[in-house]
Protein backbone atom coordinates (compact mmCIF):
# COMPACT_ATOMS: atom_id res chain seq x y z
CA UNK A 1 0.00 0.00 0.00
CA UNK A 2 2.77 2.44 0.94
CA UNK A 3 4.65 1.69 -2.28
CA UNK A 4 1.51 2.26 -4.36
CA UNK A 5 0.89 5.62 -2.64
CA UNK A 6 4.51 6.73 -2.94
CA UNK A 7 4.53 6.01 -6.67
CA UNK A 8 1.34 7.97 -7.26
CA UNK A 9 1.85 10.88 -4.87
CA UNK A 10 5.17 12.73 -4.71
CA UNK A 11 4.46 14.09 -1.23
CA UNK A 12 4.01 10.56 0.13
CA UNK A 13 7.28 9.55 -1.52
CA UNK A 14 9.10 12.45 0.17
CA UNK A 15 7.77 11.34 3.56
CA UNK A 16 8.58 7.66 3.07
CA UNK A 17 12.02 8.07 1.51
CA UNK A 18 14.57 10.23 3.22
CA UNK A 19 16.96 12.41 1.26
CA UNK A 20 20.51 11.37 0.57
CA UNK A 21 22.66 13.37 2.97
CA UNK A 22 26.36 14.16 2.88
CA UNK A 23 27.85 13.36 6.32
CA UNK A 24 31.56 13.57 5.59
CA UNK A 25 33.31 15.44 2.78
CA UNK A 26 36.98 15.37 1.87
CA UNK A 27 37.98 13.91 5.20
CA UNK A 28 35.90 16.30 7.33
CA UNK A 29 32.88 15.15 9.31
CA UNK A 30 29.95 17.48 8.74
CA UNK A 31 28.69 17.92 12.28
CA UNK A 32 25.41 19.71 11.49
CA UNK A 33 24.39 17.00 9.01
CA UNK A 34 25.40 14.27 11.45
CA UNK A 35 23.36 15.92 14.21
CA UNK A 36 20.30 16.34 11.98
CA UNK A 37 20.48 12.71 10.84
CA UNK A 38 21.37 11.42 14.33
CA UNK A 39 24.50 9.69 13.05
CA UNK A 40 27.32 9.45 15.58
CA UNK A 41 30.98 9.66 14.49
CA UNK A 42 31.48 6.01 15.46
CA UNK A 43 29.07 4.88 12.72
CA UNK A 44 30.96 6.88 10.10
CA UNK A 45 34.30 5.49 11.25
CA UNK A 46 32.89 1.96 11.18
CA UNK A 47 31.72 2.43 7.58
CA UNK A 48 35.16 3.77 6.63
CA UNK A 49 36.88 0.77 8.24
CA UNK A 50 34.52 -1.67 6.47
CA UNK A 51 35.80 -0.22 3.19
CA UNK A 52 39.34 -1.03 4.25
CA UNK A 53 40.35 2.60 4.65
CA UNK A 54 42.63 3.59 7.50
CA UNK A 55 41.81 7.28 7.83
CA UNK A 56 39.24 9.93 7.00
CA UNK A 57 41.88 11.53 4.78
CA UNK A 58 41.27 8.59 2.40
CA UNK A 59 37.58 9.54 2.15
CA UNK A 60 36.05 11.81 -0.48
CA UNK A 61 32.55 11.48 0.95
CA UNK A 62 30.28 9.50 3.24
CA UNK A 63 26.63 9.57 2.20
CA UNK A 64 23.63 8.54 4.26
CA UNK A 65 21.46 6.68 1.75
CA UNK A 66 17.66 6.59 1.74
CA UNK A 67 17.74 3.08 3.21
CA UNK A 68 19.73 4.34 6.24
CA UNK A 69 22.97 2.76 5.01
CA UNK A 70 26.27 4.62 4.74
CA UNK A 71 28.14 4.72 1.45
CA UNK A 72 31.84 5.59 1.53
CA UNK A 73 33.45 7.09 -1.56
CA UNK A 74 37.23 6.79 -1.64
CA UNK A 75 39.31 9.91 -2.29
CA UNK A 76 40.92 9.82 -5.74
CA UNK A 77 43.13 12.82 -6.58
CA UNK A 78 41.99 14.62 -9.72
CA UNK A 79 38.68 12.76 -9.89
CA UNK A 80 35.31 14.50 -10.00
CA UNK A 81 32.33 12.91 -8.32
CA UNK A 82 29.14 13.79 -10.18
CA UNK A 83 27.50 10.94 -8.27
CA UNK A 84 27.21 13.41 -5.38
CA UNK A 85 25.07 15.85 -7.38
CA UNK A 86 21.76 14.77 -5.83
CA UNK A 87 23.08 14.54 -2.27
CA UNK A 88 21.75 17.09 0.23
CA UNK A 89 24.11 19.43 1.98
CA UNK A 90 23.04 20.72 5.39
CA UNK A 91 23.16 24.47 6.03
CA UNK A 92 25.43 25.30 8.94
CA UNK A 93 28.25 23.03 7.87
CA UNK A 94 31.21 24.58 6.09
CA UNK A 95 30.38 25.74 2.59
CA UNK A 96 30.69 22.67 0.44
CA UNK A 97 31.07 23.32 -3.27
CA UNK A 98 29.53 20.97 -5.76
CA UNK A 99 32.10 18.18 -6.10
CA UNK A 100 31.88 18.11 -9.90
CA UNK A 101 32.61 21.83 -10.27
CA UNK A 102 35.76 22.09 -12.44
CA UNK A 103 36.95 25.05 -10.34
CA UNK A 104 36.99 22.94 -7.19
CA UNK A 105 40.46 21.80 -6.22
CA UNK A 106 40.93 18.78 -4.01
CA UNK A 107 42.75 19.61 -0.82
CA UNK A 108 45.99 17.72 -0.37
CA UNK A 109 45.79 14.85 2.11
Amino acid sequence: MVTWLSVRFAWVNRIVKSELTLLCYRGQMLRQAMKRERTPPDEIMEAVRRQGLGSLTDVEAVVLESGATLTVIRHSPGQTHSILDNVSRVPGDAEIPSPHDPDVKHSPH
